[in-house]
């Protein structure tokens, strides 16, 4: 007879929870914007359209199921800002993610009858596992998928359960449904659960009432979601990719030499991904499922607990080969051969189990033996996915949040990674069974076997959190390439831009997140160049070399180089351009459009400037041959033809510095090379900018200037450029350079 939790248990259950929430907050603030392109656009764009705001248009892609965002749409309803809508989705997937806790401690103590302390130690470890450490930094639909696996089975369990309340016995078939609205993964699984529903009724293994409800909810839930579905891909969706192939693709997968071969190799690296991902842990788990649900442990399970497992076991299953053949059909990153996202979903409950089963020796006294098979299976694993994948085929890229358990490996040899991974794998599956055989070596000392296995917890527990922390590092950089001093998207807020089409083929559509993301109130549409398809707004976001764009007339309004667009084919970066007609009129009256064929010297009535000092500016000062002066000035755009790109807008030559032009000390002799600062901003006609400016006293041929006094004039210049603007008395100095 299972025991119920002490007041003291339930305080702990609270608190772990509460601790988990705030983890997982503290370890998101550092991805301060969303990053995982197409999924994160698919996810926030429909939770924006089902909070009112319908603006942000998906390029062709996979479609993006809506449970996830129908979480977030209420909050996204309720704040408006971009800010306040990310910490919306920061604090939905900390509450989700620490809602792992309490259900695999109900999950074990239902399932398996663990005592409450084991249950709430092997619990912890379950909801800091890697993928569960990853995937609160993205607004993946992860955040719902992997609670909603154990509350789905402990929700099966309660329907063949007479005692509980009605309402309690009718979640099985709402919980399948949303499982399918939260990711078509999990497809197969809904129609094996209505299959098993109806069968069951019929024969009376459940009340045929609560079968015929849960089945009818099951059928209306997914109903419902079809529709949801049907609306979102007419309201966002270009054309949704079909990535999964149909019948035709997977008879040829399975009617071919190469394709069974391509199924087998995908198996085997999913499957090594889980082993390696969990040290042996999760093969663990499933096999003491398995144990479990076939009747073999003493005592034996109820018929109910057994048929709610075996449920469990096929579910899995389920998605295990709905994802190979998935990954059969699609792979273009090295992390496909080896996916693991997918089967995460399990993770957490069979990192469980397997915890509960090396702490409780009562009723798993062969745990070291399973632990050694285990072990043993991943290094075969290992073996078998060096054999048939190298990582270097696919350029031995790996996606951080696809591979979560495996990102810490990547680091600068991403191509031994399969190989590096198996070994830490295998020595800790080793060290693990060990400790499971020291654990229940007669006569133990019960304070000593708790200890150990106090220190083992904790060890996997870490293990686990710092393995899934290497993805929420990852993120965090590639968020700052994309955001950091990123300022295109306030320009275009200045500009007064409400309609914008981003070309699906620039930069591999990564701008199709950063710019709708960061502009709720701008229509968003998609069109591809690469296809001969042109833009049907009037402002257009390209490459800066887009040639289609400068034989249409087209003008830049904005600069953008950043992102990492250099990694897809748009190494000179992206421009906003505007088409020929009132907008582009309008630009140009502001002085707001950048010379035909830029990169080019500005027009001359661009180039006006006046500076002035930022607090004590000396008219002498002092320097060593080849040192630095470091002063502060205000610049201000007096011009009107054309505005000034910065550097954080457009790194290569052509954009506008404050620069010093240092003449020669006495006649015939070296002048100074044009050192100087960069603009704190893109500035348009009258804007002002304070400039941290940097004087060299070097030649230049970048030699140290010998001693002598130089006179220096601050200036506006434009790189690669021979204009030169001074700045004015005010902003003029002698060097002296000291002997």
């Amino acid at each position: 007879m299972l025991q119920p939790l002490s007041a003291n248990d339930r305080r702990l259950i609270v608190a772990g929870t509460a601790v988990l929430v705030a983890v997982h907050l503290a370890m998101s603030a550092r991805v301060g914007a969303p990053t995982v392109v197409f999924d994160e656009n698919g996810y926030l764009g429909n939770a924006r359209w089902l909070s009112g705001n319908g603006q942000w248009q998906m390029p062709v892609s996979p479609f993006y199921a809506p449970a996830y965002s129908v979480v977030l749409a209420p909050l996204f309803a309720a704040v408006g800002s971009v800010g306040g809508q990310w910490l919306a989705v920061r604090l939905v997937n900390a509450v989700l993610l620490a809602s792992l806790f309490p259900l695999l401690v109900a999950a074990l103590r239902r399932l398996f009858g663990t005592p409450a302390r084991i249950a709430l130690a092997a619990a912890v470890v379950g909801a800091v596992a890697p993928a569960v450490a990853a995937s609160g930094v993205s607004a993946i639909a992860e955040n719902l998928v992997l609670p909603l696996v154990p509350a789905a089975a402990l929700a099966a369990l309660a329907a063949t359960e007479s005692d509980r309340p009605l309402p309690q016995r009718l979640l099985a078939g709402p919980a399948a449904a949303v499982l399918v609205g939260a990711h078509p993964r999990f497809t197969a699984v809904a129609a094996a659960a209505l299959v098993v529903l109806v069968v069951a009724g019929i024969r009376r293994r459940l009340d045929p009432a609560v079968a015929a409800a849960n089945a009818a909810l099951l059928v209306a839930g997914v109903g419902a979601f079809r529709l949801l579905t049907r609306a979102l891909r007419q309201a966002r969706w270009v054309d949704v990719e079909q990535l999964e192939g149909g019948p035709a693709a997977w008879w040829k997968l399975v009617s071919s030499g190469s394709g069974l071969r391509e199924l087998m190799a995908t198996a085997v690296g999913q499957a090594w991904y889980l082993a390696v991902g969990s040290a042996g842990l999760a093969l663990v788990g499933i096999a003491l499922v398995s144990r479990r649900a076939a009747g073999h442990d003493r005592p034996p399970a109820s018929p109910n607990v057994r048929a709610v497992l075996a449920l469990l076991l096929g579910a899995a299953a389920v998605v295990f080969a709905t994802s190979v053949v998935f990954f059969a059909q699609n792979q273009f990153r090295a992390d496909h051969w080896v996916y693991g996202r997918h089967n995460d979903s399990f993770t957490p409950l069979w990192l469980a189990i397997a915890i509960a089963g090396l702490l409780n020796a009562s009723t798993h006294p062969r745990f070291g033996r399973v632990m050694a098979a285990a072990t043993a299976a991943t290094a075969a694993l290992g073996v078998a996915i060096a054999t048939l994948r190298n990582p270097a085929e696919l350029d031995s890229v790996f996606s951080p949040f696809a591979v979560p358990a495996l990102t810490r490996y990547v680091g600068d040899q991403p191509e031994s990674l399969l190989g590096r991974a198996t070994l830490v794998a295998v020595f800790a599956g080793v060290a693990i069974a060990v400790a499971a055989v020291t654990i229940r070596r007669p006569p133990p000392r019960a304070a000593v076997a708790s200890a150990l296995g106090g220190i083992t917890v904790v060890a996997l527990g870490a293990g686990a959190l710092y393995l899934g922390t290497g993805t929420v590092r990852a993120t965090g950089q590639f968020a700052d390439g994309n955001y950091d001093g990123w300022t295109a998207g306030a320009i275009i807020e200045r500009l007064e831009i409400d309609e914008l089409c981003i070309d699906a083929s620039a930069a591999a559509a990564r701008a199709s997140l950063t710019y709708p993301w960061s502009l709720p109130d701008v229509e968003v549409r998609s069109y591809n160049a690469a296809e001969g398809e042109a833009p049907t707004c009037p402002y257009a976001l390209a490459r800066l070399t887009d040639p289609a764009r400068r034989a249409a007339g087209d003008r830049i309004a904005v600069l953008d180089d950043g992102g990492y667009y250099f990694l897809w084919d748009a190494e000179e970066g992206l421009a906003v351009w505007v088409q020929p007609g009132s907008e582009q009129a309008r630009l140009d009256r502001l002085g707001a459009l950048l010379p035909e064929g830029f990169p080019a010297a500005l027009p001359p009535d661009a180039r006006d400037a006046a500076i002035e000092p930022v607090g004590r500016f000396p008219t002498r000062q002092t320097v060593v041959p080849g040192g630095r002066i470091r002063m502060k000035v205000r610049a201000t755009h007096g011009g009107t033809g054309a505005p000034w790109p910065d550097f954080a807008s457009f790194t290569g030559e052509g954009r506008v510095r404050v620069v010093a032009d240092i003449g020669a000390a006495r006649s015939g002799g070296p002048t100074g090379a044009r050192s100087g600062g960069e603009l704190s901003r893109w500035m348009l006609p009258g804007d002002t900018s304070v400039v941290e400016v940097e004087v060299l006293a070097v030649d230049t041929n970048v030699e140290p200037l010998p001693p002598g006094e130089y006179p220096v004039r601050l200036g506006i210049a434009q790189s690669d450029q021979p204009w030169f603007t001074d700045g004015g008395p005010d902003v003029a100095f002698t060097m002296v350079v000291e002997g």
